[in-house]
């Protein structure tokens, strides 16, 4: 059962820089989305985070802010040569750069790793705006079927592996 009133947004990555998103625990927007992460941090017990892959379009969850949103937090990530198999690089090319994903949050799993989402099981669920761009905020009604869709999955899992053994 999901809490009501919840609210979310969706941040996003590329196959380039997921890792260093699950890495770090962080997630970042653009600074035009600062406004939208500077609201989340009055809210941050009611609301849910979720990470899209622009590479697979697959939609990773579910996530909880882990302590207030900063403007940065880490002014290196998701820079080149920032973060090397886990370990944040330390180049001085990149000390003199800062990421232009400014909006930033440090996250933490809601419960247990899930599988990600393909869009096409989501993509009901999203206010497209054009083509094939959503809105990255979420009301709570959207944040309860994404939760669904995601419980919904991991049962389903778990029913064909009790069925295997």
């Amino acid at each position: 059962r999901v809490r009501p009133g919840l609210r979310g947004i969706i941040f996003g990555a590329t196959d380039v820089t997921i890792g260093e998103c699950f890495g770090r625990r962080l997630f970042g927007l653009p600074k035009s989305c600062s406004e939208m992460v500077r609201e989340m941090g009055l809210a941050l017990d009611s609301t849910v985070l979720f990470l899209f892959n622009f590479s697979q379009r697959q939609l990773h969850g579910i996530f909880v802010p882990d302590g207030p949103p900063g403007f940065p937090l880490e002014k290196h990530a998701w820079l080149p040569g920032a973060w090397v198999h886990g370990v944040k690089g330390d180049s001085t090319l990149e000390r003199a750069k800062t990421t232009q994903f400014v909006a930033q949050v440090r996250v933490k799993r809601a419960g247990h790793e899930m599988k990600a989402l393909p869009e096409a099981a989501f993509k009901h669920v999203m206010r497209y705006s054009t083509g094939h761009k959503f809105e990255l905020h979420l009301s709570s009604a959207q944040v309860s079927q994404l939760i669904h869709l995601f419980l919904q999955q991991t049962t389903r899992s778990s029913s064909r592996l009790r069925k295997a053994a």
